[in-house]
């Protein structure tokens, strides 16, 4: 099987697309923003994130870098376009 580079705007899209579901629990989002600030920190494209609901801990958005932020807005649009789906 070949290697296959995934853009790292593009998973932080899913990620926080996937944030804002209400059918995933706290610890499936837990694990979501385990494995994305990991992503994030590793590639040099942290910048933070806010909680989207005080009262769910693990409901966080996750900012983009400015050198990934043209591509997140692109993939954001492009899930928009397609009516929620990728």
């Amino acid at each position: 099987m070949g290697r296959k580079t995934v853009s790292v705007a593009s998973v932080l899209e899913m990620a926080n697309f996937a944030m804002e579901r209400s059918n995933l629990s706290q610890l499936e989002k837990r694990g979501i923003g385990h494995i994305i600030e990991s992503i994030l920190h590793e590639s040099g494209n942290y910048n933070g994130f806010s909680f989207v609901n005080p009262d769910e801990p693990e409901t966080k958005f996750y900012y983009p870098s400015k050198s990934i932020n043209s591509e997140y807005v692109d993939c954001v649009v492009e899930r928009s376009n397609q009516g929620g789906l990728r």
